[in-house]
């Protein structure tokens, strides 16, 4: 207890009082303002008691000095003098209560009093002070979750929503307020709405459940996702709420297919190569009996068949190439160019050998920049993207052959796998034909594989076109509008613009 107080026989009548009720009293008498603040910085005070009228301080004083050190300490006032009128002001400022020296009758109570409700001022302090932790804490949490690119989901027993990160909402394209309101079967399980109430169940009674799931956002986007269910255990027998995790795996599973499909060109090519040399040995003596058979020949029959036989033998020929060119590559002389001059070559070959209801449009710009590489090689792969147009045309359209600069930075090395920052001459072919079905679109550059009639086509040609590309360090991309046409676009790295 501290008192401001100068008189000592006073101040040991109020310590008196408060020994016989029981209290142990350790205290300390200070008479100036300069004493009261050296012993409020000292240690902590459970009580001030203080005299209204002293000659080198007041009550107010000393109040104002109290409510300046920042503590919560009951301040009573305790004085002889004191007009009520003073006693209200005191008390607007802010004491506790008011006692008569003459009258300390009140003493006891009052002190039980402020003692009471200052721990019960520290208990709820300390409590605001702990919930705000708490709810620091859950905003830190909250915070990470919403870092999280895996969308975080918890589901009540009723099959409502309770909570949803960022990444959720990105996933499911709603915002947050939005998606809470959305019945989760709908939201998690769109094309069968059964299933959640059998995974909700198979949860429950394994207490965890994942599984791969198909899933189409509400914009008509395909995902695959890996979902992670737990159950959220709660006292009693209320049911249990779900944790759900769902990670999208969608460009991990490309890549794992693309990684298969490299494995089985690997594989082909290896086959390929192996037996080109055995069936270009076998062609060269039909190519030169033909040629022999060809002099022999005395009516037009006999010359249309050996015309037949060696085309046929061509045609092989033609294979064998392409077949070396996929599997194991061929020799190349790589020189500096401007890829704009073999595109306008091959437009102008299309221009005179493509059916006549077949338009052709051609945009390429003077300013390209030049690429390191084959022009044969190059020329292939656009004869081939060009012959491909035309086959999807069969009742016309137009071919369109353009070509653009395109300087890379890393958010877009980023948005294409295969990309790399820097400059690329960017070469596209596009045609108004029916389209690339998406169900076969995954698999137009594995070898051999066609969507042409028999006969019309070996499927060797976009998996060389690949091969070539690649071999330049390039890539090439696929855009299809089923019933409106196919865009091709083959990146190739450019040189350094100067």
């Amino acid at each position: 207890m501290l008192l401001v107080e100068d008189s000592n026989d006073d101040t040991r009548l109020i310590v008196h009082q408060l020994e016989r009720a029981g209290y142990t009293v350790q205290w300390e008498q200070v008479e100036t303002a300069e004493g009261l603040g050296t012993a409020l910085t000292r240690q902590e005070w459970d009580l001030v008691l203080a005299d209204c009228a002293m000659p080198c301080l007041d009550a107010p004083s000393a109040l104002a000095i109290v409510q300046a050190s920042g503590r919560d300490i009951p301040f009573i006032v305790v004085s002889g003098t004191i007009r009520e009128e003073t006693a209200v002001a005191m008390m607007r400022q802010g004491a506790h209560d008011y006692l008569d020296k003459d009258s300390l009758g009140r003493l006891i109570p009052a002190v039980q009093r402020e003692l009471r409700g200052a721990e019960e001022r520290r208990q709820r302090k300390r409590a605001e002070e702990a919930l705000e932790e708490s709810q620091d804490r859950i905003r830190e949490q909250a915070a990470l979750l919403d870092e999280i690119q895996d969308a975080i989901f918890v589901v009540g027993p009723e099959g409502r929503f309770r909570y949803c990160n960022r990444s959720a909402e990105r996933f499911h394209e709603l915002p947050s307020g939005q998606l809470l309101k959305q019945d989760a079967a709908e939201v998690l399980f769109p094309e069968n709405r059964g299933r959640f109430a059998e995974v909700c169940q198979a949860t429950l009674e394994r207490r965890s459940w994942s599984e791969e799931i198909r899933h189409t956002t509400p914009l008509g986007a395909r995902r695959v996702v890996l979902s992670r269910w737990r159950v959220i255990p709660r006292e009693g027998d209320p049911p249990s709420s779900f944790l759900i995790v769902n990670t999208d795996v969608t460009e991990q599973k490309r890549w794992e297919e693309q990684f298969l499909r490299a494995q089985r060109a690997e594989s082909i090519g290896i086959l390929a190569s192996g037996i080109a040399h055995d069936l270009k040995n076998v062609l060269v003596p039909i190519t030169m009996a033909s040629g022999f058979l060809r002099r022999l020949a005395k009516d037009n029959d006999a010359l249309q068949i050996i015309a037949m036989i060696e085309e046929s033998a061509r045609r092989g020929s033609q294979i064998i190439q392409q077949l070396l060119t996929f599997g194991r590559g061929i020799g190349s002389q790589k020189v500096s160019l401007r890829p704009g001059s073999l595109l306008q070559e091959v437009a102008k070959v299309a221009r005179c050998t493509f059916p006549k209801n077949i338009k052709v449009e051609e945009q390429v710009p003077d300013n390209l920049w030049f690429v390191h590489g084959d022009p044969t090689q190059i020329c292939q792969v656009l004869l081939n993207l060009c012959v491909n147009a035309r086959d999807a045309m069969s009742s016309g359209g137009t071919l369109s052959v353009s070509a653009e600069n395109l300087l890379a930075d890393a958010d877009y090395a980023a948005m294409n796998s295969e990309a790399k920052p820097g400059p690329y001459v960017v070469l596209q072919i596009a045609d108004t034909g029916a389209g690339i079905p998406p169900d076969t679109l995954d698999k137009i550059f594995d070898p051999f594989f066609t969507t042409k009639e028999p006969g019309k086509g070996t499927g060797l040609g976009l998996a060389s076109a690949l091969a070539i590309v690649r071999g330049h360090g390039g890539f090439i991309q696929v855009n299809i509008r089923l019933g409106e046409g196919t865009r091709f676009k083959v990146y190739l790295p450019a040189l350094p613009p100067s």
